[in-house]
């Protein structure tokens, strides 16, 4: 017999007990709960009731039919989970259902406190690797109103002077 108590991981070596939710049944003013005030309470309530773990399901961007296990980015989060009102003086709606003008509002809100540019521009340069790809797939996507395999080839090949 194998003596496996010297190669387990030292997660497995005790029992713990958690909970399975994903963050949008949380309550809220919208549709789907966000990962604001309310995620931190809930942390602290699972703490309190002698939880040691919160497992979710994938916080990434659902699918057309709110799927998360078909979503076109494995690394962006969720829009609708982002809760701008942690940010300075917003008290706004959920930033997917945020217009265009309230998310001019939010950005200058966010490049006007130096700490949290800092934040963002570091952000964007240490997640470039994916970010930029992602960025540029969304804005197309956005544009064309189609799915990536009908855009015109120039596009959808990447040719670099139609990007």
């Amino acid at each position: 017999m194998i003596d496996q108590s010297s190669s387990t991981h030292p997660f497995f070596s005790e029992r713990r007990a958690g909970i399975l939710l994903h963050p949008s049944s949380f309550p809220g003013p919208g549709p789907i709960g966000r990962l604001g005030s309310i995620a931190h309470q809930w942390v602290d309530v699972l703490a309190a009731s002698g939880f040691r773990l919160w497992q979710t399901l994938p916080l990434c961007p659902p699918d057309s039919l709110g799927s998360p296990y078909q979503s076109c980015s494995v690394f962006a989060g969720h829009e609708r989970l982002i809760d701008p009102t942690g940010l300075p003086d917003w008290q706004g709606e959920a930033a997917a259902d945020l217009t265009a003008d309230q998310w001019d509002a939010v950005v200058g809100s966010v490049m006007a406190d130096g700490d949290l540019r800092w934040q963002f521009e570091t952000f964007c340069a240490t997640q470039a690797y994916w970010l930029d790809d992602f960025a540029l797939y969304q804005a197309i996507k956005a544009e064309q109103g189609t799915p990536w395999h009908a855009w015109p080839v120039p596009l959808r090949d990447r040719h670099p002077g139609q990007l």
